[in-house]
């Protein structure tokens, strides 16, 4: 969609950022209000109230919104708590020793086996 046909229906009485962002733009209003301003335009709320190009050069009317928009590249910031090396898994911690078995669990045997150690609530 084009700045202009945003700043258009924003003329229009009982649009909104957040009507037009959600029914035409189909974006966040928080990402389109970054993108106009990204454009070079500022909302102004004295006076005429209203988006308004202050930007250099020339008003970018006829370009569309969605080059305004910077994409997230950024991952969320998580405290890590397990120091690294423990993610590094190599093969000799899954070799089996000699004597070892695999344990292997009959889970609907052992079922069967005791009901009374199965509780309902």
């Amino acid at each position: 969609m084009k700045i202009k046909e945003i700043l258009d229906d924003l003329l229009i009485t009982g649009n909104t950022i957040a009507k037009i962002s959600k029914e035409k733009v189909r974006i966040g209003e928080k990402k389109l209000k970054e993108a106009l301003h990204n454009a070079g335009y500022e909302y102004r709320n004295s006076g005429q109230k209203g988006w308004y190009y202050i930007g250099e050069g020339e008003e970018p009317l006829y370009t569309s919104v969605f080059e305004f928009i910077k994409p997230n590249n950024s991952h969320p910031k998580v405290k890590q708590t397990t120091p690294i090396h423990a993610f590094n898994v190599n093969q000799s911690s899954h070799d089996l020793k000699k004597d070892s078995h695999p344990i292997r669990l009959y889970v609907n045997s052992a079922r069967t086996q005791n009901k009374s150690s199965i509780h309902t609530y």
